[in-house]
């Protein structure tokens, strides 16, 4: 009777230890599957920014296609093209662009939003390395929904990199050290807006070297040490937006 209930035990504990490692397995598989897809949908929505063709990356038609039916396995309950509640502005859009520049940014929601600012705005996105995130991130494409297709993105390895392609006198440097507020420039097509990341901001070697191009945002300084960046890079971009919109005498257009 002890060695029969014994045997009774032993396999008892087996059948719990064998159901505990089926559901372990299965957790396993789903896991794979899930990062499968959603790695498979989020490549196929961006090109790799890392690619031969680092100066220029624009989305084909064929890969906007693929974002859009991708899109609704990220949500199937949300459909973005359907949005009808919009009025285009008459509105003098800067020719050319402004430029918004990334200098290692760190949080990807941020680049994110930043990038839906830029295909708001019609301004190109610069993004100089090393990032602090993986251009598939979740996240990062999350914040950029499927206006991805609309942004014309730019990859730099350094910010010397991008000071050779660039070729421009009409740059500012946004930091807290900023001694000129962002509303006191006055603002042209084709400027420049260059940000640092979210911890550090702009390297002191940049900022030392171009002293009377370095601005900042007014804010109380004894309640907060800086801006979300994201936040930064909208107030001075409708800045300098409505300034040349209201300096234009050209008839407005809604493009």
């Amino acid at each position: 009777m002890i060695i029969a209930g014994r045997w009774s035990l032993k396999l008892f504990l087996l059948a719990v230890l064998q159901i505990q490692f089926l559901m372990y397995l299965i957790c396993v598989i789903l896991s794979s599957y899930n990062s499968f897809c959603c790695s498979k949908f989020y490549t196929l929505a961006i090109p790799d920014l890392s690619a031969t063709d680092r100066t220029e990356n624009r989305i084909s038609s064929a890969l906007q296609k693929t974002y859009v039916e991708g899109y609704a396995v990220y949500d199937s309950k949300q459909n973005y093209s359907m949005h009808t509640r919009k009025y285009n502005f008459p509105f003098h859009w800067p020719d050319p662009p402004i430029h918004i520049v990334l200098m290692e940014p760190e949080i990807p929601p941020n680049t994110g939003n930043i990038a839906r600012l830029c295909a708001a705005t019609g301004a190109p996105l610069h993004l100089i390395g090393p990032l602090g995130f993986s251009i598939t991130d979740y996240n990062l494409r999350r914040a950029g929904l499927d206006y991805w297709k609309s942004v014309k993105i730019h990859r730099h390895d350094s910010f010397d990199e991008f000071m050779e392609a660039a070729q421009t006198n009409r740059f500012f440097l946004f930091s807290t050290a900023g001694r000129k507020s962002c509303f006191s420039i006055s603002y042209q097509p084709g400027d420049v807006l260059i940000f640092g990341n979210e911890t550090k901001g702009l390297p002191d070697k940049i900022l030392n070297a171009w002293p009377d191009r370095v601005i900042g945002i007014p804010m109380q300084t004894g309640n907060v040490r800086s801006l979300n960046l994201a936040n930064s890079v909208s107030i001075v971009m409708y800045e300098a937006l409505r300034q040349i919109d209201a300096n234009s005498s050209a008839p407005a257009g809604t493009k």
